[in-house]
């Protein structure tokens, strides 16, 4: 007998719906009771770009051997809408930083930015396609039948399938975690109630009964549809399943990688529902009728001119033979459902979801109002059992191989690590970025075309280190980052060739080892030094880089005057001291070296600038060092570099805890100089002992791969930030293999763009996963941000007739932005009202619709 619309709304009236919600008890360790049955659920990880590593991990759980017969497994993607706990846990880390600049900007910021994300989870990001954020959760529920007395022992069979099954999935990146009863009591409430209303978990009352709000309000309509607080849900289920698929061509269904216009925009959910039979059993049953069907087949001259006769004769010896690989055939479900804002945009959905999942050659179906209700309790964590198999009808049998290419596994990586950055992925899920979270080292390249949005995405960075209570320096061409240093109290530092006070002399901040000497590690960076100032590549004795003999000479005899000189003058060493200890050396070789460093000796045209007491300081911890000024000055332009590089290391070496970031903007210029791209890449490998992050900034990918050394600073940098690239450059780095990514990605590269004013896309690549993100800021940070002289200039004069700070500056111009647009939304529904008094209702039906697009009434 069929569970009909008018069982549930009875149920439901009567405020029994808990009865159809079989979590009683948590017993611990991920494990429920569920009155005859226990019950297990793991959350799980989405797999990014999930493939056969993927399905295979899937197909070796389902034909696991158990402990006894039918088990009911599902898996459950749901697209939830619930962010706030990692929003919250965004704005407060980033609000616990301290530094010694406006700390109170950087605060607001990041306030607005999690006002920002918490809006668009109800509307959408853009008014040019609907996207909006969301975060994919996915929960992998097992329910065991119970089959003894003895508790203990069927908790602790439980617990071996449990590990067992964290065994499987572990290696292949689902990083299964227990799920306990305040996350399986959130999600539940939040399905069920549309809102997430605050509870505390109460061990002595069922669960079932903590799940349903008594505000909560459920119509089952007569279309099928079910309204939830008058929210619609619209419910389908598979009817027929295309010949072949592939795991990761499944997960394109749940959103496309590339296409704005091909995704699900709301909370939705699918579910794999499965029984999971004992294999044997099954293959006997099959065995029986696979014979059954030779013996009609054969015995009938006409049979294969039979369709019907003839195509379950070749699938059932299909199925025999999959048998005899270990393969099982399991009665599987599929089925979705999607929330829409009125009923009116869940038609659209349904119609989208129909045409995206017919473009894969399913068959699917809109439930109707007799199985819509028990389909979309079905879908539910520990909820699919026996019942709702034998009343519902909608299982398929399947083999394993294929239903592992059927499970909902796939979405957009999450990231790892701390909340350091937050970017959008295009399905809208939330993405924590940070560098900081490696195995490896902490250095990040980043390249972007001009106009793709690299300076919005470096100030980014900036800020994300200095909220972290982390320090910055910034190496700049061409004044980019002078404004936002102004206001926010950094400092700025600009190299003047003509100053008469600056000298950066390396050995006044030099370590000095316990018996008086200069320390071992100093000489990592300064043998490169002197290579820079001689023209040629020097790397220290105890290097592991290959030289030519005469280049390990050179290296030996220097090392041995710098040792000398500091041992005799110590921190008050300088290069002249240095120059003369070559001479004293009485050996041929050392004293060219020293005529060649002359024009660094006192007497030298470089002299005044490296020797003396260093005066290369800095108070704050936002340093912009601005090379602009040296621009025509090659040679004094890749000395100042590399000596400003060894300075900040000095500092970063000191101090262990803190972040520290060092950024070289327009770094192509830099790397063209074969020597200093050496220096960076040799300083850049110590940095990840000492908490600090390189992030080299160019404009091509094509930038590092002009000579081994820029390679090596590539290989040395974890993370890749590509912005928007020239095809030609990618169709180049794709041929000449310099990327080591799968032609797919290079695809995807392509695809990264930007759309001025809205944002900007960047591929996401790391050791630990990949993705196509988009830098989205509100305008908060826009106006932090921006270069626009317009916004710059307004920003100013409020600040001079407000007499205010410039948070209460930018917060000024959004207000009054904010009042304009609900001026102009009123003027627009005003204007609506006067056109349809008149005659023209047509126009004013399409000036509503238009309006509507925007999706901007509610501010209104």
């Amino acid at each position: 007998m069929s569970v009909t619309r008018k069982n549930f709304e009875a149920i439901f009236d009567r405020g029994y719906l808990p009865d159809y919600l079989f979590c009683d008890a948590y017993i611990g360790d991920g494990i429920y009771a569920l009155g005859e049955n226990w019950g297990l659920i793991i959350e799980c990880d989405p797999i990014p770009y999930a493939g056969n590593m993927a399905s295979e991990a899937l197909e070796s759980l389902f034909t696991a051997t158990r402990t006894s017969d039918d088990w009911y497994m599902s898996l459950m993607m749901y697209a939830s809408p619930n962010i706030k706990n990692i929003v919250d846990e965004f704005v407060a880390h980033k609000s616990s930083g301290t530094t010694n600049i406006d700390d109170d900007v950087i605060r607001e910021l990041f306030r607005q930015r999690g006002k920002f994300y918490l809006s668009h989870t109800k509307k959408s990001l853009f008014s040019m396609f609907d996207s909006r954020i969301r975060n994919f959760r996915l929960f992998l529920s097992v329910i065991i039948p119970m089959h003894s007395r003895d508790v203990d022992d069927e908790i602790s069979n439980i617990k071996k399938a449990k590990n067992e099954i964290f065994g499987v999935l572990e290696p292949a990146g689902f990083t299964p975690r227990v799920c306990g009863p305040e996350t399986y009591i959130e999600v539940m409430r939040e399905i069920l109630n549309v809102e997430t209303p605050d509870f505390t978990y109460n061990p002595l009352k069922s669960i079932s009964a903590q799940i349903v709000s008594p505000e909560t309000r459920l119509k089952i309509l007569d279309t099928g549809d079910i309204d939830i607080n008058g929210t619609p849900h619209r419910v389908f289920s598979i009817r027929d399943y295309p010949r072949e698929i592939a795991l990761f061509q499944f997960g394109e269904l749940l959103g496309s990688f590339k296409e704005n216009m091909k995704q699900i925009p709301v909370p939705f959910c699918v579910t794999l529902n499965m029984r999971l039979p004992d294999r044997l059993k099954m293959k006997d049953k099959c065995t029986a009728k696979a014979a059954f069907t030779t013996y009609q087949f054969d015995g009938n001259p006409a049979g294969k001119y039979i369709p019907a006769l003839h195509k379950s004769y070749q699938q059932h010896q299909v199925a025999m033979e999959l048998y005899d690989k270990g393969k099982m055939q399991t009665p599987l479900q599929l089925s979705l459902w999607v929330r829409g804002d009125n009923q009116s945009h869940v038609d659209y959905l349904g119609t989208q979801i129909r045409n995206m999942w017919q473009t894969k050659s399913f068959n699917i179906v809109r439930e109707l109002d007799d199985a819509s209700f028990p389909t979309f309790l079905s879908m539910l964590p520990l909820n699919y059992n026996k019942y709702f198999e034998k009343h519902l009808r909608r299982t398929e049998p399947l083999f394993s191989s294929n239903a592992a290419n059927l499970a909902p596994v796939t979405s957009d990586w999450k990231g790892k690590g701390r909340p350091f950055m937050k970017f959008v992925s295009r399905r809208g899920q939330l993405i924590n970025f940070d560098p900081f979270e490696s195995d490896g080292n902490y250095n990040v390249c980043v390249v972007a075309e001009s106009g793709k949005g690299k300076s919005f995405l470096t100030n980014e960075m900036v800020i994300a280190c200095l909220a972290e209570g982390g320090k910055v320096f910034l190496v700049d061409v061409g004044r980019s980052y002078e404004k936002l240093c102004e206001e926010i109290g950094g400092e700025f530092i600009e190299f003047d060739p003509d100053a008469k006070n600056i000298v950066i002399n390396p050995f006044s901040s030099a370590k000095i080892d316990i018996d008086g000497n200069l320390h071992p590690s100093e000489y990592e960076l300064l043998i490169p030094l002197v290579g820079q100032m001689l023209g040629i590549n020097l790397y220290s004795s105890n290097s592991h880089e290959q030289q030519t003999e005469d280049a390990k000479l050179a290296a030996s005899l220097i090392e041995q005057a710098i040792y000398v000189a500091f041992k005799k003058h110590q921190n008050d060493t300088c290069w002249h001291e240095v120059i003369n200890e070559l001479f004293n050396l009485e050996n041929e070789r050392a004293k060219k070296i020293a005529i060649t460093l002359h024009p660094y000796s006192k007497g030298g045209r470089y002299g005044r600038y490296v020797n003396g007491k260093d005066t290369f300081s800095y108070e704050k911890d936002f340093v912009v060092l601005e090379m602009d000024t040296l621009e025509q000055m090659e040679d004094l332009k890749g000395m100042f570099l590399m000596m400003m590089i060894y300075r900040i290391s000095q500092d970063i070496f000191l101090d262990f805890e803190r972040p520290k970031m060092v950024i070289l903007e327009e770094a192509w210029d830099l790397m063209r100089q074969q020597l200093s791209a050496a220096f960076i890449e040799k300083g850049f490998r110590r940095f990840r002992k000492h908490n600090a992050s390189a992030v080299v900034v160019t404009q091509s990918i094509l930038d590092f791969f002009s000579s081994p050394v820029t390679q090596a600073i590539w290989q040395n940098c974890e993370w890749k930030l590509m912005l928007g690239q020239r095809p030609e450059a990618v169709e180049q780095a794709k041929q000449e293999k310099k990327l080591a990514i799968h032609d797919y990605f290079f695809d995807q590269l392509l695809s990264v763009h930007t759309v001025k004013g809205k944002y900007s896309e960047v591929m996401v690549y790391g050791s630990s996963g990949i993705v196509i993100a988009r830098h989205i800021v509100d305008r908060y940070t826009y106006y932090l941000y921006t270069t626009n002289a317009t916004d710059k200039k307004l920003i100013k004069q409020i600040r001079s007739q407000q007499n205010c700070s410039l948070r209460d500056a930018i917060s000024f111009i959004i207000h009054q932005e904010e009042n304009a647009h609900i001026d102009e939304q009123i003027q627009q529904r005003e204007t609506i009202r006067n056109l349809l008094k008149g005659i023209n209702k047509r126009e004013a039906i399409k000036y509503l619709s238009e309006d509507e697009e925007e999706g901007e009434y509610e501010r209104t």
